[in-house]
């Protein structure tokens, strides 16, 4: 109900604003007659069982975070041109809205800030907004789909992960 909730809140379109925030309230009204029937409910970080407490006081919750085969992905030796990736498929709407806000917002003052750093949009089906900065700017590239996402993570030294509004920086150590 959260990401539903979110993602009305930045719909531009009255009508779909509307329709959104009424399926966030069915959604979220469903949540809390619905987990409690469970006996264990399964979440991926502590605000989302934080939230399921406030939603549904009470439900049995546990927790299992998303997490990184850190034997598929290696840490890279070579060193290139400065670059920053946001790797996620962009059909969903978080990543989609993450990516053009930080096009909007966050780009241009890392650019600013560091001269020729680069920025690797990388997942199936990139936004509109994604495509024309990567037809105008040439420090901005968006592949689509790529079957190995590893050489383009490797060419980062900055993996973005914005998800719901949050904005958190990996530094390649």
């Amino acid at each position: 109900s959260q990401l539903m909730e979110r993602r009305a809140a930045v719909e531009s379109l009255a009508l779909v604003r509307h329709y959104l925030a009424l399926q966030a309230r069915r959604l979220r009204r469903f949540e809390a007659v619905t987990c409690p029937q469970f006996s264990l409910n399964i979440m991926v970080s502590e605000t989302d069982a934080e939230l399921m407490q406030v939603i549904a006081p009470g439900i049995r919750t546990a927790l299992i975070p998303n997490g990184v085969d850190v034997e598929y992905f290696t840490q890279r030796t070579e060193a290139e041109t400065p670059a920053i990736i946001h790797a996620g498929g962009m059909q969903m709407f978080a990543n989609r809205d993450a990516v053009d806000w930080f096009l909007d917002e966050i780009w241009p003052v890392v650019k600013s800030a560091v001269p020729g750093v680069r920025f690797l949009g990388v997942g199936a089906n990139p936004t509109e907004k994604l495509l024309r900065f990567a037809s105008t700017d040439p420090q901005v590239e968006a592949s689509g789909f790529v079957p190995d996402v590893r050489p383009w993570v490797a060419r980062a030294g900055v993996f973005v992960s914005l998800d719901l509004f949050l904005f958190y920086v990996f530094w390649d150590a």
